[in-house]
């Protein structure tokens, strides 16, 4: 099978995912809803991914695959686990509240703490409603190894990161 055919298969495929996860879309459904944006994620990216590589810019490629994968892994995770989902954003929920408190300097805290109480009280209400009790951080390696993709992660990780970080491999 030629590249350019398994592309074209892949991006149907998502699509078709993509347009039955709209179909059935239920806001109050919140591994529903987190598929469908770690889904429509990994379209778009795909697709600038696609349009980088015909424009002969491929040099930012492996930055917007990174990402990608990101999304994937926890995309899986999520399926594979019940309420991973919800845990996940608790997760980032509480890092994204913990950014705003660690650097008050960089973030104007009049616009930033009234973003962060909003953030702590989705945490209070989603660890409520769910049950969540862990404290566990779900960055991405958690999450691919919850997916059971940990060896694709640190292979990823490793061609991936030279271009991230700007290092020499």
């Amino acid at each position: 099978m030629e590249l350019n055919e398994i592309i074209e298969r892949s991006f149907s495929l998502l699509r078709k995912i993509l347009d039955e996860s709209i179909a059935s879309k239920d806001d109050d459904n919140m591994q529903k809803s987190f598929v469908y944006r770690h889904a429509n994620n990994i379209f778009y990216l795909g697709k600038d991914t696609i349009y980088l590589l015909e424009s002969g810019r491929a040099y930012s490629c492996p930055i917007v695959v990174r990402v990608m994968l990101e999304s994937l892994f926890k995309l899986v995770a999520a399926m594979k686990t019940p309420d991973m989902a919800v845990q996940i954003i608790v997760s980032e929920l509480e890092e994204d509240c913990d950014k705003i408190a660690k650097f008050p300097k960089w973030l104007d805290p009049a616009v930033y703490a009234p973003i962060a109480e909003d953030y702590s009280n989705q945490i209070k209400h989603l660890r409520k409603e769910y049950g969540i009790t862990s404290p566990k951080k779900w960055k991405t390696l958690a999450c691919a190894e919850a997916g059971q993709l940990d060896g694709l992660y640190r292979d990823a990780y490793f061609h991936l990161s030279s271009h991230t970080h700007a290092t020499v491999m």
